[in-house]
């Protein structure tokens, strides 16, 4: 029998073994904040204790219910596998997740693929209430929802705009393209237009087409062979929200995947490193230095983990500001807030803590000598002051990734990529070489700038240059200027759910397919190139919010609440504007607009991709 226990409705202790299979689905479709289902949850249940039992039940022989425990669960589930297990709508588990937690469905989902290793290729053999019907531009189509990737693209319950983050997520754990089944079940004359209403549906997949990913299967053997199941994880970080750094991702997998093999390779008798890795992010600011830092942070440990800590270099001018205070000075007792994350993480063994430091070219050279030692010996002396007056207790770094920021060499790399702008779109072979000249000369560059030295380089791990966004030029940079459109589209329809559903002045935003596309060129070709996404989140909230929002405050000739505004472009001088929509288009201009739409789209797919 089970030893897991719950508290029922008048406060008894129960077993979950005497609880059928059927209603710890319930229990489990509830705690997925599926609100359809008529069922309380008794105290003290949760996702891990019903996901235990039910894989604990999986693992049994069905042969096994009898005699006693036959006679009070007759429904024990024994030798089922409960990841087939479809609600009364159809929807397995991990669905549920994507559709019913828009607020916490990365981290369940991730962990549920994590622990099970769901197939996410696996079709539903409910076809009759996974049955929807998709409005496009032509008429309706009939479709199915057979498969996960197809409830989060066509779930009525799952807003446009939260689609695009799952649907990422799928495809980083390899999702198969549905278009090809989509379209075959589709009438030919609304195929396209089927295409238009998923799109950056197209934009996600080119990209995943693109990347040089590792195997996930491999991963997880090698994950299990050196004690680090959580290196599978390291897949996602190429479908991270950090747009346009296809390389950064690149050499970040092969350092870890790497250092990680190294460290715990134990069983095949390999060396073991006992000192940290360590990386240099160089790169112009707000290209996702600090935003790929986190995400590594959140691969690599369990949810809920708090192992990353960010240390601004500009207030480290020397030792002691970084490591702590010797002897009885003020702030001995407490630590640097560093000293104390490395002392946290020393008696987290199995966890992966990450250090970044941004800005490293700030901070004084004293700061840089210890660091060097750190790196070099994986040893780190604890400077709290503990009760007994001790400061000399050391504590091992293994399980560091220390990452450096910084600005210095962003002239090199700026130059570069105008020399090298293949580099955008090259093939795996073409973007090694191209790298490896790049993190040469960057490394020469640094040797040469305070505070850094020779020494100290030549124990940093890996330098990782993170290129500027493109800036329009779509000959040479296919990949990267769809991926800018792409985050383009995403901020405007962002934009349109703000103000569609604000609290404070509802305003409905009108932007068709091919407005939309228009105004993502616009805002991508002005973004300033050096800024990366933040320049076009910016340009888009200036274009549309705040333009809006100024429209609403006036006292005399702005748009009034409750409006719908229709927006266009003037391609003459590259100007994004909108009129209070007060005319009704006629079926002759949508079938103009329809046709001019496919054609600018012909033309830039032959841009992006071809």
């Amino acid at each position: 029998m089970s030893t897991l226990e719950y508290l029922d409705s008048v406060g008894s202790v129960r077993h979950f073994g005497w609880v059928p299979c059927s209603k710890l689905h319930s229990w489990l479709s509830k705690v997925n904040g599926n609100t359809n289902v008529e069922v309380d949850v008794p105290s003290g249940v949760n996702r891990g204790k019903l996901l235990e039992e039910l894989e604990a039940r999986r693992k049994r022989k069905a042969s096994e219910n009898r005699g006693f425990d036959r006679f009070f669960n007759p429904d024990p589930g024994y030798g089922f596998d409960w990841r087939e297990h479809e609600n009364s709508e159809g929807y397995a588990h991990l669905e549920e997740l994507l559709i019913f937690q828009p607020d916490d469905w990365r981290k369940q989902a991730r962990e549920h693929l994590f622990r099970f290793q769901c197939d996410l290729d696996r079709e539903s053999k409910n076809h009759g209430s996974r049955r929807v019907w998709a409005q496009v531009k032509g008429g309706r189509v009939r479709l199915v929802m057979k498969s996960p990737i197809s409830v989060v693209l066509f779930h009525p319950d799952l807003p446009r705009i939260a689609r695009y983050e799952p649907l990422n997520f799928l495809l980083a754990y390899g999702m198969r393209d549905p278009l090809p089944a989509m379209l075959r079940d589709t009438p030919e004359h609304l195929q396209l237009a089927l295409k238009e209403d998923l799109s950056p549906l197209d934009c996600f997949l080119e990209f995943q087409n693109c990347v040089g990913g590792y195997r996930l299967d491999l991963l997880r053997k090698i994950g299990k062979e050196v004690a680090f199941p959580r290196l599978c994880l390291i897949k996602e970080l190429d479908f991270s929200d950090v747009i346009g750094q296809r390389l950064a991702k690149q050499l970040i997998r092969q350092a870890v995947v790497s250092h990680v093999w190294n460290h715990t390779g134990k069983k095949s008798g390999m060396c073991v490193n006992q000192h940290p890795l360590s990386m240099i992010f160089a790169g112009p600011s707000g290209n996702g230095k600090t935003e790929l830092a986190m995400w590594l942070a959140k691969l690599m440990n369990k949810p809920n983990d708090d192992f990353f800590i960010k240390v601004d270099c500009g207030k480290l001018k020397d030792a002691s500001e970084i490591f702590g205070m010797s002897g009885a000075y003020q702030g001995a007792k407490q630590g640097s807030a560093l000293n104390n994350f490395v002392l946290k993480m020393s008696l987290e063994p199995q966890a992966v803590g990450i250090v970044l430091l941004d800005e490293i070219e700030k901070a004084g050279a004293g700061a840089i000598h210890g660091l060097c030692q750190v790196i070099d010996k994986g040893e780190w002396t604890n400077k709290r002051l503990s009760s007994h007056g001790s400061q000399t207790d050391v504590m091992s770094c293994h399980n560091l990734i220390i990452i450096m920021t910084t600005n210095a060499c962003d002239f090199e790399i700026s130059d570069f990529v105008q020399k090298h702008d293949e580099i955008y779109g090259s093939i795996a072979e073409e973007l090694e070489d191209l790298e490896s000249d790049l993190s040469t000369r960057l490394r020469g560059i640094l040797q040469f700038t305070y505070p850094f030295t020779q020494a100290f380089l030549g124990r940093v791990g890996r330098i990782v240059p993170f290129l500027p966004m493109a800036n329009g030029n779509p000959d040479k940079q296919g990949l990267l200027y769809g991926e800018s459109m792409t985050v383009a589209k995403l901020l405007i329809e962002r934009q349109q759910e703000k103000l569609s559903n604000s609290s404070v002045a509802e305003v409905q935003q009108d932007v068709s397919a091919k407005t939309k596309h228009q105004m993502a060129k616009i805002v991508v070709k002005e973004a300033i190139q050096e800024a990366g996404v933040r320049a076009i989140r910016m340009a888009v909230e200036q274009k549309m919010g705040d333009r809006i929002m100024n429209s609403l405050l006036l006292e005399q000739g702005g748009i009034e609440e409750g409006s719908h505004v229709q927006y266009f472009t003037r391609e003459e001088v590259q100007a994004i504007d909108f009129r209070v929509d007060n005319v009704t288009e006629t079926a002759d201009d949508d079938e103009k607009e329809e046709e001019n739409y496919d054609i600018l789209m012909e033309e830039d797919a032959a841009d992006m991709f071809g």
